[in-house]
Formats: C-alpha cells, sequence, structure tokens
C-alpha cells in the first residue's frame, strides 16, 4: 500500500479565526457569564463575513500577541485556548466588536432591562424602573450643565428628544422634555 503526503496552504488568517471560534464556542456561547449582546457581537465578528476581522486586523492583534509572549518571526496556532482566549480579548477590545454589541444591547440582548441612551456618547446608563427622569438628570449634570444653561425651553426640549433614547420604559422620552425644561427652570 502507498503513502500519500499532500501539501497544501491555507490562509492564516482564517486559521486564526477559526482558533477564536473554537474559543468562543467552548467558552463564551451559552455561557452565562456573558450578555447576550457579547455572544451575538462574537458570533457576528467570527462567523458573519461582513463583519469578521480582515487581514490588517488580524496582523495587528499578532504582533501584538507575540510581543506579549516574547516572541518574534513565525509562532505555532494550534488549539490552545490561551492563544484563542488572548485573541477574543483582543476582538472584544476593538471599536467595531463595542458597536456590533452596543446593536444588540440596543435591541434587549445586554446586561440592563431598563436604561437611558445618551445618543451623543453612544453610551449606556443603566437605571431603575422609574427612574428614567432622574438619570437623564444625571447625565445632564454631568456632561451638559454648562450647555443646557444657555437653552432656551425649546432648544432644551428639542435636545432632549433627540440625545436620549429610553429603554424599559412605558413612557415615551416626549413626555420627559416638559419635566426636563421644569427641572433647569426654563
Amino acid at each position: 500500500m502507498k503513502k500519500y503526503v499532500h501539501f497544501w496552504t491555507d490562509d492564516p488568517y482564517s486559521l486564526l479565526n477559526l482558533l477564536a471560534q473554537i474559543y468562543y464556542e467552548k467558552n463564551i456561547d451559552s455561557n452565562e457569564a456573558y450578555t447576550k449582546s457579547t455572544a451575538y457581537a462574537f458570533g457576528d465578528m467570527l462567523y458573519h463575513e461582513e463583519y469578521q476581522l480582515n487581514q490588517e486586523e488580524w496582523v495587528a492583534i499578532c504582533k501584538k500577541y507575540q510581543k506579549v509572549h516574547n516572541q518574534s518571526g513565525n509562532f505555532l496556532i494550534g488549539e490552545n485556548d490561551d492563544q484563542g482566549q488572548y485573541f477574543c480579548e483582543q476582538i472584544q477590545q476593538m471599536e467595531r466588536f463595542k458597536k456590533r454589541k452596543l446593536y444588540y444591547d440596543l435591541r434587549g440582548h445586554g446586561e440592563f432591562e431598563y436604561f437611558v441612551y445618551d445618543v451623543s456618547q453612544e453610551k449606556i446608563y443603566p437605571c431603575n424602573l422609574g427612574e428614567h427622569f432622574g438619570t437623564i438628570l444625571k447625565i445632564i449634570d454631568e456632561f451638559y450643565l454648562e450647555r443646557v444653561k444657555k437653552m432656551t425651553k425649546e432648544q432644551l426640549d428639542n435636545f432632549v428628544l433627540t440625545n436620549f433614547k429610553l429603554y424599559g420604559n412605558t413612557y415615551s422620552i416626549i413626555s420627559y422634555a416638559k419635566d426636563v425644561s421644569d427641572a433647569y427652570k426654563l
């Protein structure tokens, strides 16, 4: 019986992606320690061509990996949980990942049931049931107070309507606009 040896080449970036997929499936997907929005964002970044990492992004991650592990040149890619974990951690720090996670957070798959979303900052502020108004006031006091002091009542109403979105609440943002104006005596 003759033995045949086949040599082939593969795209190394698809192997890196596969390594991250293996780690994701073993440790992140269906793990209650992670929110659904995190799992869904990883699913997009690792499985959907539209969101997958490109060659430059993988090169940057590999260079960081080599630097952290004092390696240069080539390194072995294997089914290694440490490598997969490192790659997933790097992906999770990417701005694209954060935007995908936010996409799912805003659709109810995140950590919080009730929150105010600040559109300008692209940031979620958690609150409890019935605390959306107070949360909006805290955000304004912390980030927008100087700006708000210079606004007319109509400008403030418009600012509140366009800058904040309420989640997990039965009231619309329109019902809060007048209350915010009243709170700042406009």
